[in-house]
């Protein structure tokens, strides 16, 4: 697409064939051009003339289309229209009523495991027990809520907030809790195989727990172990 001098989109391309115009003001023709994304909004236009934010919604959420805008945050030019477009467009979230969380990070700090997880349905607290046969026997120990590298401590989080639990030891990044269901096997594979060579001072027994660390924390790196031979697949 192109820009005009006065930051405006004057011509903005999708592969699908549709065009939006910056202020979301739609002619007759980018309507045309977007309703032609499916049959319900193709039938809908040639019923009504026109399409309403819902349908628009439909479609960006289902990927079909894909609305872009150009601006620059540091000296706030387009802010206004992005704020807009996800406040006009984005769906409502709908969260389970089940508890549920999703952990999408795991680390290590001093020791400590840390599962980073958004709660997505109910509510979990400090000393509850989540609902997960792989959990079982676990307790929340503390939950962090972070911003940036400081964080505040909760007795409980509700469905939305993002928070690191400590106390589970069993969760991994891409876990399910709850109705949610784990992500499925990524899509990338190791290709490189390495053999680590450890200086003498450095006992492999010793050193192995922090490979395995490592592991958790990028599932991607595969760690193997024959006697003191530790290959690394990345």
């Amino acid at each position: 697409g192109s820009v005009d001098a006065s930051g405006h989109i004057s011509d903005l391309s999708y592969a699908e064939g549709t065009s939006f115009d910056y202020d979301y003001n739609y002619n007759k023709e980018t309507l045309e051009s977007i309703a032609s994304l499916s049959e319900r909004t193709i039938e809908k236009y040639l019923s009504d003339e026109t399409l309403t934010d819902d349908d628009i919604r439909e479609l960006i959420a289902s990927g079909l289309l894909h609305p872009v805008v150009f601006g620059a945050a540091l000296q706030n030019e387009g802010t206004d229209q992005l704020i807009g477009l996800i406040s006009r467009f984005a769906p409502d979230i709908i969260y389970k009523e089940k508890t549920s969380a999703k952990v999408f990070k795991v680390a290590y700090e001093n020791g400590h495991r840390l599962s980073f997880a958004k709660v997505t349905g109910g509510e979990i607290r400090v000393r509850d027990m989540l609902p997960d046969k792989r959990l079982e026997g676990e307790k929340i120990t503390q939950i962090r809520l972070y911003s940036g590298g400081r964080f505040s401590f909760l007795e409980a989080a509700s469905a939305g907030d993002v928070v690191a639990v400590l106390g589970l030891e069993h969760t991994f990044s891409g876990m399910g809790i709850g109705d949610e269901i784990d992500d499925t096997a990524p899509i990338s594979r190791p290709v490189l195989k390495y053999r680590m060579i450890l200086p003498d001072d450095v006992p492999v027994r010793t050193f192995i727990p922090k490979l395995k660390e490592l592991s958790v924390e990028d599932p991607l790196l595969n760690i193997d172990t024959a006697g003191d031979v530790i290959s690394l697949s990345v």
